[in-house]
């Protein structure tokens, strides 16, 4: 007979096992508390490795271009992706070359047999529309093998793009601004927005040519822009810093005004760009890409100085403008 008022061990058991609906409530509640804490930092910390993921990339990537330079005795440029609409020798760079290929027939060619080289060009071309802001290559201006007196640019990297997430600021390639970064950083030189760094580059294409001449010659000339092109950085033979097109040791003469000779900076920031289309999905390359820094002027906090002696880049912590 069961004596009243007495459990067994396993019900017991049981029992202290047990949680009551008010006590699940509550853990519940805890649980949320500290999702909606930790949410932002975890947030911030995926921020924060994109942000070391683009600049280790970055100088890795100029670590590449200086050593590619030096190995093979010659000049090699980062070629970077302004926004369209920026001024440059009167008209836009990407909108420019849509007309010489328009004008050229080379998007009607393209309906016909497979052609390689066409298909380097045409995604060249859509590379720098897509990748406004984010994207870059590194190009040899020859190497070795070549024919004296004859320069031939070599893509030795594909069309590359900072991590999702991350794009040069815009002020880098606004040739008109002055030479220098915008406040805060007033001190430090803007290289890329000078004039003298703008190159007929790095189009695989032809200048007011026929398609048919394509396999002439892979790249525009030096001499089929005036002044207009990409900004780039170059690295000369000896690993230091070259301008203009023939690859000229930086110095009083081929800086913009007659500036001494200076260190390099870039700069990357947290942010987004917005490449507009037309209404049948077409890009539309009349207008400049919509891009936002968020924050606003983050990219203070990632500043890449290249030495101009060297050409070695490392990353630094700005000292802001009392």
């Amino acid at each position: 007979m069961p004596v009243p008022g007495f459990r067994s061990p396993a019900a017991v058991s049981r029992c202290a096992g047990a949680f009551t609906l008010i006590e699940m409530l509550i853990v519940i509640a805890i649980i949320g508390t500290l999702a909606v804490i930790s949410g932002p930092a975890l947030k911030g910390l995926g921020k924060t490795n994109a942000r070391s993921a683009a600049q280790r990339q970055i100088l890795d990537d100029l670590g590449f271009a200086r050593q590619s330079a030096v190995k093979n005795r010659t000049t090699v440029w980062m070629v970077f992706v302004p926004p369209n609409g920026q001024p440059n020798a009167g008209g836009s760079m990407i909108s420019q070359q849509y007309q010489v290929l328009s004008r050229s027939g080379f998007f009607s060619a393209l309906t016909g047999p497979y052609d390689p080289l066409k298909q380097v060009v045409l995604r060249s071309f859509t590379n720098t529309v897509v990748s406004q802001l984010t994207g870059y290559t590194i190009i040899s201006r020859s190497g070795v093998g070549d024919q004296p007196g004859r320069a031939r640019f070599k893509y030795l990297t594909d069309w590359r793009t900072l991590p999702d997430g991350m794009i040069f600021p815009s002020f880098l390639f606004n040739r008109f601004s002055g030479p220098q970064f915008p406040a805060p950083l007033k001190q430090y030189p803007n290289y890329l927005g000078m004039s003298t760094n703008w190159l007929g580059l790095p189009f695989p294409t032809l200048v007011d040519h026929p398609v048919e001449n394509l396999y002439d010659r892979q790249f525009v000339s030096d001499k089929d822009f005036d002044g207009g092109g990409l900004p780039a950085i170059g690295f000369g033979p000896n690993g230091q810093i070259v301008m203009g097109p023939p690859g000229e040791p930086m110095n009083r003469t081929t800086r913009k005004g007659g500036m001494p000779p200076t260190d390099v900076y870039l700069a990357i920031a947290e942010g987004s760009v917005f490449v507009p289309k037309l209404s049948d999905g077409r890009f539309d390359l009349s207008i400049a890409p919509d891009s936002v820094e968020t924050p606003k002027d983050n990219w203070t906090n990632s500043i890449i100085r290249i030495s101009n002696l060297t050409g070695r880049a490392r990353l630094i912590k700005p000292e802001f403008a009392q």
